[in-house]
């Protein structure tokens, strides 16, 4: 018996997907830049930048994921964290990598993430059968949960 449909799992399988490289991006950003400036302040200053995108951005977020298609919301992000990452290598291959750049990187994900995040949550309900959604939301954070705890 099939208990969710196709676009549960894929968003499942892109989540899965999106931690591990999120957490990968976040310990070589942290790495680089421990290993350039000999500091463990400028490290930890990547992982403040980064909660300070998500805080920002949260705050953003929430007037505007109500008025837009959070189906076009999480295509928007996912397509401006891919132009972000694309910008960030070509100027990284042609000026070299900078830790401002990181620190402005990292900022910019996380806004863009935390418009993704709630826009994933909402349309859950629209893919699910209302009889599975309680288990579909169980499946889905507890997966995320493990996925991060094992990363």
């Amino acid at each position: 018996m099939k208990i969710f449909n196709i676009n549960f799992n894929l968003i499942m399988a892109s989540q899965i997907f999106n931690l591990f490289a999120s957490v990968l991006f976040n310990v070589a950003l942290i790495s680089y830049v421990y290993s350039t400036t000999i500091t463990v302040s400028g490290a930890t200053l990547v992982l403040v930048v980064s909660t300070l995108g998500s805080i920002i951005g949260g705050f953003i977020a929430g007037s505007f994921l109500d008025k837009i298609s959070h189906k076009n919301v999480m295509i928007f992000s996912s397509f401006l964290s891919f132009l972000i990452m694309l910008m960030l290598s070509i100027t990284t291959s042609v000026f070299g990598l900078s830790i401002f750049t990181i620190y402005i990187v990292t900022f910019l994900l996380n806004v863009i993430s935390s418009f993704f995040k709630p826009a994933r949550q909402a349309i859950v309900p629209s893919i699910i059968e209302k009889s599975l959604l309680l288990k579909a939301n169980s499946i889905l954070l507890s997966t995320m949960q493990i996925v991060l705890t094992s990363s």
